[in-house]
């Protein structure tokens, strides 16, 4: 029993491992990839000792607590991330940047950006501000072909705004702002578009920035989950922490 537990854990290490090096090539170098692959590897080494490292009990139970958290924490993301709070009524859309391939939105970013079409096309009033900078491997502002594949869908260009300069969270929605406090004399509503994965923490710092936001979580391919959940835990940790 014992050595085929083994053997199982070392495959689920090694599947990860595999995983983690498939996605330096479908998705930009990110910190999530280089996190799962450390992880995948700690599963490995796991397994390898296997036998000695069950009779430290404390490890175990550490393990075992960590799972919980992690498990715990992926559940309510997921659940915040799927529900959308948006009233239909807001002001003003954020979409958040998520990386190009070259100058080609990524599949993450043009579900954000599908989001942003169904959005607009129920609450025609309001203006979208598409934000994000241009990063390692990318040809462009993340802006510009955020902004290019909303017009090809219908999106009228005068109701598009391009925040280019932000390079995180706290920028695209910090610069974003300096935006629409241009636009609106007063009090504006806004709903800030993102993945679900990201939806609670984008929301966290739109809130501290002084923004009335509601959220809208795009889906996240399944492919993409692990990585991206995986990092935005991390990420949360750092904003609650350090601000």
């Amino acid at each position: 029993m014992k050595k085929a537990l083994r053997i199982i854990i070392i495959l689920i290490g090694a599947a990860g491992l595999v995983f983690s090096v498939a996605g330096l090539f479908m998705f930009n170098v990110s910190a999530g990839i280089f996190l799962f692959a450390a992880v995948s590897c700690a599963i490995i080494a796991y397994g390898l000792f296997f036998n000695k490292l069950t009779k430290a009990k404390w490890l175990n139970i550490a393990i075992l607590c960590v799972v919980i958290v992690c498990f715990g924490s992926f559940s309510f993301l997921y659940i915040y991330g799927k529900t959308n709070t948006a009233s239909y009524k807001e002001d003003a859309a954020v979409v958040l940047g998520a990386g190009l391939k070259g100058s080609r939105v990524s599949k993450i970013l043009a579900n954000r950006l599908d989001e942003a079409v169904s959005y607009y096309e129920k609450n025609p009033g309001a203006v979208i501000v598409v934000s994000g900078g241009q990063g390692f491997q990318e040809d462009m502002p993340e802006a510009d072909a955020m902004e290019a594949y909303l017009a090809a869908r219908g999106v009228p260009e005068n109701k598009i705004y391009e925040e280019r300069e932000s390079s995180s969270t706290y920028e695209n929605l910090e610069f974003s702002k300096k935006i629409l406090d241009g636009l609106f004399a007063g009090p504006y509503k806004t709903v800030v578009i993102t993945s679900d994965f990201h939806a609670f923490r984008a929301e966290l710092v739109a809130k501290r920035l002084g923004y009335d936001a509601a959220h809208i979580g795009a889906k996240t391919q399944w492919y993409a989950a692990p990585m991206n959940y995986m990092r935005e835990i991390l990420a949360i940790a750092k904003t609650l922490i350090i601000g």
